[in-house]
């Protein structure tokens, strides 16, 4: 039976019972804090899955310009973020240092680095405890890879707790942000855990089911010399069949150039509309999307909900996941672990000292970067 509320209840007591009885809203995602190697405190989102340990772990790296900056709220993220955690994923987004809420530094530690200095940022004030993107020469944003290299360090200690699971690990990223990790996802082919009686381990790009890159960029930050995109895409999208995707907007001539050639380059006989006449199972979902209908619009703001980028997004981490084997969470005690940088059969340096909980500071000559 229907009861109708007297007339001349009060609109307050409305009110109150309407805030009782709706549900409580919480928010999706859990501010967090980690460090890197140079003592920059970095901020970010972890949107916790349901599913904890078992949950395929999405890693995002956003988009900036030397120009306005960036950071991992504007545009899509927050949606992106939120509909991959209701699809079952976990996630983690953070802002790049410089940049959003990233800015903080231990100043006992930040300048004792030698690539912080005034050889690569403007305005040095040896005890200054923050830092902004706008102090930034150019030659200073492949020190951003550390950025990435600290996020990964911090979700593997969060695999080892039990809340995610790293070997099963998917990095989306945008514009510069894409760059950067393009060139560390290459160098993750390189890192191994290094073993007793001189043993290695595999190679730990195995644990990235999938790389999202939504409008790389060719350049970082203005940067002076050409990266090497091409060659960190072959390395592990062709190499190694880290299964790729390029997400641009069909009128952006350059990124549709840029996401053929690389498929062209990863595929043999890649054309569009065609299936190769040899189809390599291990290559089955390396592919690119266009977004359609869109005009002046480039990496994240391609995740705009009104746009299908985010369902595409979906419908194809689904489509990877029925169909690749997950590995299941074993533990990894990475902190305990020494990681080095190896070629062919040779180990060129360390990436991690054992009992350290991040990693050291990423060889930029090894990624053809100038240091």
């Amino acid at each position: 039976m229907r009861v109708l509320l007297p007339v001349r209840l009060s609109l307050g007591l409305v009110l109150g019972l309407a805030l009782l009885s709706a549900p409580q809203i919480r928010a999706a995602g859990d501010p967090v804090t980690f460090e890197t190697i140079d003592g920059v405190k970095l901020s970010g989102t972890f949107y916790r899955s349901a599913k904890g340990k078992e949950a395929p772990c999405v890693l995002i790296l956003h988009n900036f310009s030397k120009a306005k900056g960036g950071k991992s709220t504007e545009d899509g993220w927050n949606y992106l973020a939120g509909q991959l955690q209701e699809k079952g994923y976990s996630v983690l987004s953070f802002d790049f240092r410089g940049h959003g809420g990233s800015k903080t530094v231990d100043s006992t530690v930040f300048w004792k680095a030698p690539h912080n200095s005034g050889r690569t940022l403007n305005r040095v004030d040896p005890k200054a405890t923050s830092i902004d993107y706008t102090n930034f020469k150019p030659n200073y944003y492949p020190y951003l890879i550390n950025d990435v290299a600290a996020a990964k360090a911090y979700l593997d200690l969060r695999h080892d707790a039990g809340d995610v699971n790293t070997q099963n690990l998917i990095v989306v990223g945008a514009g510069e942000g894409a760059t950067l990790g393009m060139a560390w996802l290459a160098a993750e082919w390189r890192r191994v855990q290094l073993k007793d009686m001189g043993g290695m381990g595999k190679p730990e790009g195995r644990d990235v089911i999938s790389a999202i890159w939504i409008t790389p960029s060719q350049s970082l930050g203005g940067f002076g010399q050409a990266v090497n995109v091409r060659n960190w895409v072959m390395e592990a999208g062709k190499t190694h069949k880290t299964p790729t995707v390029f997400i641009y907007a069909k009128e952006d001539k350059a990124a549709d150039a840029f996401a053929l050639s690389s498929l062209q380059g990863i595929i043999p006989g890649y054309a569009r509309g065609k299936k190769p006449a040899k189809p390599d199972p291990d290559l089955e979902f390396t592919t690119e999307y266009g977004v359609p209908d869109v005009k002046n619009l480039s990496g994240s703001q391609l995740l705009d909900k009104e746009l299908p980028t985010v369902e595409k997004i979906g419908e194809y981490l689904e489509k990877l996941i029925e169909k690749r084997k997950l590995a299941t969470h074993d533990d990894r005690d990475f902190k305990k672990h020494i990681y080095g940088w190896v070629s062919g059969n040779r180990v060129t340096g360390y990436a991690k000292k054992k009992d350290e909980a991040v990693f050291e500071p990423f060889p930029l000559k090894m990624m053809g970067l100038n240091e």
